[in-house]
């Protein structure tokens, strides 16, 4: 993919508009064109302010009135060429206000940590004694500290590095891999437990989701749920899954 062929898809990319074999191929671009990566990185601190800025304001009535008089039928009227270009222009902001005030971008969030909880509490457990195409343990009990195959399991499923992460400050060590499908593309999960028997599972999803420098944490629903940036990689977020939320704090002093 061209430099122009990536700009002119940008837009629809974080939109999350794109088929998968798309947005597969702007994140490569992103990945591989550093001038592309940073007008990406660009547009996304841009939707990030604008998104920050008008997210806690709520719309007044007239603004829904106001769409809803430019979207109903009205009587043509004859007016000056500068007069409708000061309505059109009047018209657009009021729609990009709207559009900005009730974007589901909170609530896609929310979709996505409901979705990445399930698959926790499908595989938190591991996969003890368990070795296919889609799954691989790595626990105590089978292997050793130096047979580690993950790197080379999640080769096969992907072409992109797949980040690890050491959380033995923690107590927890690598139990299970294993490759699951989410929204069209494979997704690379890590299972990791301590000697309490809590878990983490830990995804690097392929999303454009937005996130400033700090985690965004979501601690509403039935597990909680860390959504990291990962820095000098467009269009990729590392999500952590945990058993509770004492495991949750835990893991963000460890990251301060």
């Amino acid at each position: 993919m061209k430099c122009h062929e990536a700009k002119r898809q940008l837009d629809l990319f974080m939109d999350g508009e794109l088929s998968v074999a798309d947005n597969m191929k702007v994140l490569e671009h992103l990945n591989l064109c550093r001038p592309c990566s940073g007008v990406y990185e660009g547009e996304k601190a841009l939707r990030e302010a604008l998104r920050s800025q008008l997210g806690t304001e709520q719309a007044p009535p007239s603004v829904g009135a106001a769409l809803s008089r430019v979207a109903s039928p009205a009587p043509v009227l004859e007016l000056p060429r500068r007069r409708w270009g000061a309505i059109a222009a009047a018209v657009f902001f009021l729609t990009l206000a709207a559009a900005m005030l009730f974007s589901p971008g909170a609530e896609g969030t929310r979709a996505l940590a409901s979705e990445v909880t399930a698959t926790h509490d499908e595989v938190r457990l591991g996969f003890c004694g368990q070795s296919g195409p889609d799954r691989l343990c790595v626990c105590t009990h089978c292997c050793s500290e130096a047979d580690r195959p993950i790197e080379k399991f999640f080769r096969k499923h992907v072409s992109y590095d797949v980040c690890e992460h050491d959380l033995g400050r923690l107590g927890y060590t690598s139990h299970g891999a294993t490759v699951l499908e989410h929204r069209g593309s494979p997704v690379c999960w890590t299972i990791l437990q301590d000697a309490k028997g809590h878990a983490i599972t830990h995804a690097l999803l392929v999303t454009p989701l937005a996130l400033g420098e700090r985690p965004l944490v979501l601690r509403s629903g039935p597990r909680p749920v860390a959504m990291v940036p990962t820095p000098g990689r467009p269009g990729f977020t590392c999500v952590f899954i945990f058993d509770d939320a004492g495991e949750l704090d835990r893991f963000l002093d460890l990251m301060r």
